[in-house]
């Protein structure tokens, strides 16, 4: 999302070379207030999941895992409320619902 959806840029280019100018937090898109600095996930890093958690980094555009203390972590976090995003079905699932839903329909004729 990041990159693909809010069209912000990493430090360096696909070669490894410095980018010369704008990187990093640059577009927000629907976000307000969004800071350039470190956001943690909810996901827990698996090696060690009582003690530490997955984060990104919007200053530069990196993800890491760090020991995650909720109490007196400087780090953001994105609130996200269950049911703010509504899954969207893929064209090949509609394609296959409709052809069924076709065939239902001329069996049911059929069967008339």
């Amino acid at each position: 999302m990041f990159y693909d959806t809010l069209g912000n840029l990493a430090p360096y280019d696909t070669l490894g070379n410095p980018r010369v100018g704008t990187w990093g937090l640059t577009y927000t898109g629907p976000f307000s207030h969004m800071q350039s600095s470190v956001y943690w996930s909810a996901t827990a890093y698996a090696p060690s999941p009582a003690n530490n958690a997955w984060y990104f980094f919007t200053g530069a555009g990196y993800q890491g895992y760090d020991a995650h203390v909720p109490e007196g972590d400087p780090f953001y976090a994105v609130a996200v409320r269950p049911g703010d995003v509504a899954a969207a079905p893929e064209p090949g699932s509609l394609a296959l619902l409709g052809i069924a839903l076709a065939g239902l329909a001329a069996a049911r004729r059929r069967k008339q």
